[in-house]
């Protein structure tokens, strides 16, 4: 993940891709069973999985609407 990139807002896959050139990204290693919370935003990536068991995320958003910004509304699924 690259620290503090939530603060960059909301960007395009192009802007991505120059702010992951231009900044340093750690690992966030965490053991089987652990939660991992991330504010929105946050550039992030998972590597491949070593272990052959499929992966579980739950991704939850909270928001005091589903109306983000003009045209940006969250999907209900």
């Amino acid at each position: 993940m690259i620290p503090g990139s939530h603060i960059a807002g909301l960007l395009t896959d192009n802007q991505v891709s120059e702010y992951v050139k231009a900044h340093t990204p750690i690992e966030c290693m965490a053991p089987r069973g652990s939660v991992l919370a991330m504010r929105p935003l946050l550039i992030h990536s998972s590597s491949k999985a070593r272990m052959g068991d499929p992966r579980r995320v739950l991704h939850i958003e909270y928001a005091e609407s589903l109306d983000l910004e003009p045209g940006i509304r969250l999907a209900v699924a």
